[in-house]
């Protein structure tokens, strides 16, 4: 509610979904249900796939593998601002 995209999804979609001669409360609730419904699904993968990710990057292994690396570049990038002085 507080975003001011979903305002306007409902605002320019929701007017097309109900039937003039019928009721307007029932399609909508059935469309805010889906969309939260949709979040919660949406949200909850992208906890598991961040949960998943931090416990791989907390292992000894992956820090050493990110400091090797990360030091890789480090080196490089001092060699290439050297190179550029001369």
């Amino acid at each position: 509610m507080l975003n001011p995209k979903v305002a306007a999804v409902y605002l320019t979609l929701a007017p097309q979904f109900p039937v003039p001669e019928r009721p307007v409360r029932a399609p909508m609730i059935v469309l805010v249900t889906a969309h939260a419904l949709f979040i919660v699904r949406w949200l909850g993968a992208w906890v598991a796939v961040s949960s998943a990710g931090a416990r791989l990057l907390r292992t000894d292994r992956a820090r050493r593998v990110i400091n090797r690396v990360g030091g890789a570049i480090l080196v490089a990038l001092d060699l290439r601002s050297a190179a550029s002085l001369t």
